[in-house]
């Protein structure tokens, strides 16, 4: 008999990569750097898209506080 070990062998090879590319210290692109810190933040809101969310008292924005009313006991 033959023991195919083909599909067991790609699937431990698949899986043994990381998930995202990983890079050493201090090869960040600059470019990409700053986009992250701009999204990374807080204020992500642009002037044009109006004001900020406004947060309740659980810091929750209130454009979901609809949603507290859904909740199973």
């Amino acid at each position: 008999g033959v023991l195919d070990l083909e599909w067991i062998l790609y699937e431990d090879i698949i899986l043994s990569l990381p998930l995202q590319r990983m890079h050493l210290e201090g090869e960040c692109n600059e470019e990409m750097m700053s986009a992250y810190a701009r999204v990374s933040t807080d204020e992500v809101c642009d002037e044009a898209e109006g004001p900020a969310p406004t947060l309740d008292d659980e810091g929750i924005d209130e454009r979901w506080a609809a949603l507290k009313a859904l909740k199973r006991d």
